[in-house]
Order: structure tokens, then sequence, then C-alpha cells
């Protein structure tokens, strides 16, 4: 279909709020930028689906998610009704519309009567991953555009092992996708997380299973009795990059008894990222105001983490200085995907 048609049928859709239809009018003679939101839908592969946040068929929106979420629930369908009851976990990072993205998703599954299991507040990748083994969950799905710039979002699915799904089983999951509507997916209510409400088959995973990823985390922890003896005198500067790697960091490492100095104003959660250009810690600029850090507190290492914390930067001290012609490198990068 041209996308012109597609976008006068978004337009004319008794859905869209006062706001959605807005941001449409507004496009309506920029006929490149209709061309880029309707031209094609948003893809689809074993890492989920990635886009620039706006209405379209090839942006990151409510429509999106739900039709996506709504293949996901037809694949889940077809395992049969042990996988219904085992259910989906949902997590989220600290971008914008990611919580309602992940409320809209868990409405999706609900409304198909397949069990949820959601965090209420921004949690990393890898504590989705331990949830979904955790809960014995039959899928995971993480909203979050990693470490691209503040416009994007996305969808991440993972299968029962808490990996990225597998291309066997995403290939079914697209086959569900292309025969979902954007405006006719069922979806309940979820109401937002800041409220005390319930909705029957969406369950909040609460802070026993923190407890037990910090428990694993640790039995997991190599050289215990070296770090612990060596805790005090390492230094150590970390920075969330405003997303959602605080706390489970922080909480690690006190655990451990370390330490670390933290860029305070890349603490709190931002969905502007408003401190750095991009919010990916393998870029020397997203980790700079760690290095001043660093270099007021004499710290060795510097290391960040990206918004949905599955991606570690590091930074680490050279004190190695070559003659001219060739220039000093002070701090040497390092790039770690977990």
């Amino acid at each position: 279909m041209d996308y012109n048609l597609i976008y006068e049928n978004w337009l004319a859709n008794p859905s869209l709020s006062a706001e959605e239809l807005s941001e449409l009018t507004a496009i309506s003679e920029d006929e490149k930028e209709k061309e880029y939101r309707f031209a094609k839908d948003l893809d689809f592969g074993t890492a989920g689906m990635r886009g620039i946040i706006g209405l379209g068929t090839n942006m990151m929106n409510v429509y999106t998610v739900k039709r996506a979420t709504n293949g996901l629930a037809e694949y889940i369908k077809s395992l049969g009704a042990r996988a219904k009851s085992r259910g989906v976990a949902i997590s989220y990072d600290t971008r914008r519309f990611s919580e309602e993205f992940a409320r809209a998703a868990a409405g999706v599954l609900a409304a198909n009567g397949i069990r949820v299991h959601i965090f209420t507040e921004p949690h990393p990748v890898p504590m989705l991953s331990f949830a979904v083994r955790k809960l014995k969950a039959v899928a995971g799905i993480m909203i979050t555009a990693s470490h691209n710039p503040k416009e994007y979002n996305g969808y991440k699915v993972y299968g029962e092992d808490g990996a990225q799904m597998s291309p066997e089983a995403t290939a079914e999951v697209v086959g569900y996708i292309n025969k979902s509507d954007y405006f006719s997916v069922p979806c309940l209510a979820v109401a937002p997380f800041s409220e005390k409400t319930e909705r029957s088959g969406v369950n909040k995973i609460g802070q026993g299973l923190e407890r037990a990823y910090f428990k694993a985390i640790l039995k997991a922890s190599l050289s215990r009795s070296i770090v612990k003896k060596q805790a005090k005198s390492l230094k150590i500067v970390y920075t969330p990059i405003h997303g959602s790697g605080y706390k489970p960091v922080m909480t690690i490492l006190k655990k451990l008894g370390i330490t670390p100095a933290v860029v305070q104003e890349q603490v709190a959660p931002d969905e502007n990222f408003s401190t750095v250009e991009v919010p990916n810690p393998e870029n020397k600029e997203a980790l700079s105001r760690g290095i001043a850090l660093a270099e007021k507190v004499k710290a060795d290492v510097v290391f960040g983490t990206d918004p949905d914390c599955d991606r570690l930067g590091v930074a680490i001290r050279n004190e190695e200085v070559s003659s001219f012609p060739f220039r000093a490198i002070k701090w040497v990068f390092c790039l770690q995907i977990i």
C-alpha cells in the first residue's frame, strides 16, 4: 500500500489522542517525513525492534509495541496452556515512554490470557534475564534502545533461557506480527506503577527476586577473599549515565566491600541523557565526567554502564608516556558487552 494511504488511514483512526492527531497533522505537507514513517514496518529480528520515538509504522510508539506483543502472544498461545501460565517477564529502562510501552505490552499479554511478571521501576537486562529463568517464564520483554541516542526506544525479546530469542522462534513471532493490525490489538489497561491499583494476571516482581539475583551474583564472584582484602584500597569511579544500573551495581559493590566514587550528576534517571551526547559508555565523551572525577580522586579505573546496563565501558589509567613524535595516551578504553 502507498505510504500516503497508510498515513491517511492512521490520521483517520479514532483511536488517536488529540496529541497524537496533532503530531500526524503537523507532517501533512512533509513527504519525506511521511515516507520515512509509513513506507515500511519497523524491522523485527532476533534482537527485537528499535526505532525513533513517534507515530508511524516505522517508529517506536504504543501501537507498534502492542502489535509486536500481540505477535508474541499468538506465538506463546501456539505453545499451549502451560506456556500461557508460565507467562512473560517484563522490564524497562529510563528512556522516554519506556514505562508506558512496558504497561502496554503487559496489557496485551493479559488480554490474551497470558500471565505477566513485571518490574515496576527500571531494571537492567541482566536482571530481566535472571527473572525469566528464576520465575520459569516462557519469554521476556525488555523495553530499551540500549546505548542509542535519546530519540530512540526499542523492544527486546528473550527466550525461556533468558538469552535472545532464537532465530527460529523469532521467525514464528514475526509471522504472527505480520498478521496483526495496529489498531485492533486486544489490550487491558494497566495503571501507572506509581499507583497502587492491580490488574488481574499482571504480577509485580518484588524485592525477593532482587535479593535472589544479588545472592547469585555474589556466588559467581571470583576471588572473594582477595577482593575483601583489597576492597578499601581500590580506587574506582562509576557512572550509570542516567540509566538503570545505579541501584544493582552499587548494591553489588557494597556487598563486596567496595565503595566507588560516583559521578553524582549522572545518577538520576534522565530520559534526555542531558549530560552526554549519546549514552554509550564505549564513547570517551560519555565517560568524560567520570575521568574528570578520577583525576580529582586519583582513581585508576572508570567504568560506566549504558541505559539498560548490558554494556560496560571501562577507562584505565595509563601512566606510560611515549617520546615524540608519539602522543601519550593517559586513559585506555575498552568495552564489554554482557
